[in-house]
């Protein structure tokens, strides 16, 4: 009876071990893993096709504006002048196409799958049966895995071609006088001059996302975007031919070339992120406050593989990498 108490309490000791280290079972490790790669995977998405949405309306309203401006002109240019009831009749005619033109415009974009883009599979827990295991213990909840299943989610997107997640970019090369911190994942700098801070990565195929926080920022001073690899750094290097990103939504760089094109609205706190499709030569700006932003990218200028790329302007400048 003794052996029998003793194997009892190992026993008992075996069942509170087991409860102890449920929490930290390998395959929650993989169900976080596959949480964020699907996440990332969906915001990636998300942001190009507002990108996609953005233009499509922009175009729509430029034509139509367009057209206001011609039949506009054309009147004021006859108001002084000789007209007939022709003219006049040519004119209602032309305006009333036009405000007939606006609801068909918006009701001609649709949202569509995208049969190109790799489909974003679900998960479920299976049992893993164990022969002798459940001969002996049929009533027993038997051992688990991770079994993934195609799911009937498909990815919206245009022609983006194969994501690739689980991004691991952090700052790497320093040029002008800024630090590095918190495992090369925050970039910081505080007196006037710029500096220039470029990432590990190299991006040649395939659709990529990076994510940031501001967390210091002054004089409207930080530069978010991306260089081809072989060109060499400077402390502004935001003017180089091969550098394109933007200061802000509506300060775009094309080409070391700034476009201003409103007024500048990034905040502290502002969380940003950069997607590149190499494989459309494209980038895509997204502050989840103030809106995006798409520039396609000259590939004789700034040739592939292409590198983050961060300058942190006068004043105190804190950039965060988010994961």
């Amino acid at each position: 009876m003794e052996s029998v108490e003793k194997e009892l309490s190992l026993l008992e000791h075996d069942i509170e071990h087991m409860r102890n280290v449920t929490d930290n079972h390998p395959i929650f490790t993989q169900i976080n893993e596959w949480e964020q790669e699907s996440t990332t995977k969906v915001q990636i998405i998300a942001v190009l096709a507002r990108a996609d949405l953005s233009q499509l309306l922009e175009a729509n309203t430029n034509r139509l504006q367009s057209d206001f401006d011609r039949i506009s002109h054309q009147i004021q240019t006859c108001r002084d002048s000789n007209h007939s009831e022709s003219d006049i009749d040519q004119w209602m005619n032309e305006i009333k196409k036009c405000r007939q033109d606006i609801p068909k415009a918006l009701e001609s974009l649709k949202l569509s799958a995208d049969p190109e883009v790799e489909p974003i599979q679900f998960i479920k827990m299976t049992k893993n049966h164990d022969q002798h295991y459940a001969a002996d213990n049929s009533n027993t909840t038997e051992t688990c895995s991770v079994n993934p299943i195609l799911s009937s989610f498909t990815c919206l997107s245009h022609t983006v071609g194969k994501i690739l997640s689980g991004n691991a970019e952090k700052f790497e090369k320093v040029v002008g006088d800024a630090e590095l911190d918190e495992n090369n994942l925050i970039a910081k700098k505080k007196n006037v001059h710029s500096a220039s801070i470029r990432g590990a990565k190299l991006y040649s195929t395939g659709t990529h996302q990076i994510r940031f926080r501001i967390e210091q920022l002054s004089n409207n001073s930080i530069f978010i975007g991306i260089s081809s690899s072989n060109e060499q750094m400077t402390a502004t290097a935001f003017k180089l031919s091969s550098s394109y990103g933007w200061w802000d939504t509506k300060f775009p760089v094309i080409g070391g070339i700034h476009v201003a094109s409103g007024v500048y609205s990034m905040r502290t706190g502002d969380e940003i992120s950069l997607t590149l499709v190499c494989n459309e030569a494209r980038l895509v700006y997204h502050n989840k406050r103030t809106g995006i932003g798409k520039i396609s990218v000259n590939l004789s200028t700034c040739p592939l593989p292409w590198q983050l790329l961060v300058v942190l302007g006068a004043g105190e400048n804190i950039l965060r990498i988010l994961p």
